[in-house]
């Protein structure tokens, strides 16, 4: 028992530990499966000296700062997205989650500070990001349209701005060449 009358949350093995961080296990994971929060598992880690794994560089990749979120997050020509290191933490790959509302697209949650104390959330689309870093912000009355018809193939070269009929002929003409395949 400590001071405050709780109790003192074991230290688990460094090996275990090593061994859930090696296999690229998240950290909300590692927490929730040792019962603690994510600063008891950092201090762990710094005790252990057990570092995240560095996040792998894809040949001919470049980066740039995300419009209007310059110093936090960073984005490539390959469609992926990262937080830059800051408070102590290491820059981290962005998971994006697939949005099925009105068509398949793939959305990242960017945040800045703390929500709980006025920090500000988005959920932007990855393509208009890749596209407002290297080509510029979206000129009016286009849209973010992909060459090959895959909404979640967000690289620079298949993506560009449009406009709404452009976009719908691209729709028709990939759902004509899916439907000549299935034949």
């Amino acid at each position: 028992m400590t001071k405050r009358g709780r109790k003192m949350t074991p230290c688990p093995s460094p090996d275990r530990l090593r061994d859930l961080v090696a296999s690229g296990e998240k950290m909300q994971n590692i927490r929730q499966g040792f019962g603690v929060s994510c600063s008891v598992v950092n201090n762990w880690m710094r005790h252990y000296g057990i570092e995240w794994p560095k996040p792998i560089e894809i040949e001919g990749e470049e980066w740039r700062d995300v419009l209007g979120w310059e110093g936090l997050y960073e984005v490539s020509n390959m469609g992926r997205v990262r937080c830059l290191p800051r408070n102590g933490r290491q820059a981290r790959i962005v998971k994006p989650y697939l949005n099925r509302k009105d068509y398949p697209r793939l959305m990242v949650s960017l945040i800045n500070g703390r929500r709980k104390h006025g920090g500000r959330e988005e959920f932007p689309t990855v393509h208009r990001i890749v596209l407002e870093a290297f080509v510029g912000p979206r000129p009016p009355g286009m849209e973010a349209c992909h060459y090959n018809g895959d909404a979640c193939d967000n690289r620079l070269a298949n993506l560009r701005w449009d406009t709404k009929m452009g976009n719908v002929a691209d729709r028709r003409r990939h759902e004509a060449e899916r439907a000549y395949v299935d034949q």
